[in-house]
């Protein structure tokens, strides 16, 4: 279950990114990058393109990336934390479009 949740988060994590990943080099890669991202000051890993999304939506989705993807299974999310997180952002957004 936790490699299911693994795999989501990359799966987010290209969708987000509009990027494709290799698994080659699995974790270590995936946290790399992530790490490379936040040295250059790039906060969030959503590609610019999605300028809907609004600042506190990018940080969720990459600190949902970031949880999905720990080293440790035990650490990571479980799947329904992930479609909870994923339901309260949509929420939030819809609430953001009402007004």
């Amino acid at each position: 279950m936790k490699s299911d949740v693994y795999f989501s988060g990359i799966l987010l994590l290209e969708l987000m990114a509009k990027r494709k990943f290799s698994f080659l080099n699995g974790f270590v890669y995936v946290k790399t990058l992530i790490a490379n991202a936040a040295k250059l000051g790039k906060k969030y890993m959503v590609h610019e393109c999605f300028k809907e999304v609004d600042h506190p939506s990018a940080f969720d989705l990459t600190f949902l990336v970031i949880l999905c993807t720990n080293f440790d299974p035990d650490k990571r999310q479980t799947t329904k934390d992930v479609i909870d997180a994923l339901n309260a952002m949509g929420m939030r957004g819809q609430k953001q479009n009402k007004y």
